[in-house]
């Protein structure tokens, strides 16, 4: 699968994973696109919430 950035440039995708991401008292199954890119930022674990 390819991917089309901010930049509009095109990415290759690997593969995919699906995990369940706990949201208060509810859990979602979130699928994610593992790819081999240098991201702007570092995925948080652990966190209890991003804003």
């Amino acid at each position: 699968m390819i991917v089309c950035a901010f930049d509009k440039s095109r990415r290759e995708v690997m593969g995919e994973v699906i995990l369940p991401i706990q949201v208060g008292p509810t859990i979602f199954n979130v699928e994610f696109q593992v790819m081999d890119i240098a991201p702007a930022y570092s995925c948080l674990l652990g966190r209890p919430w991003i804003h």
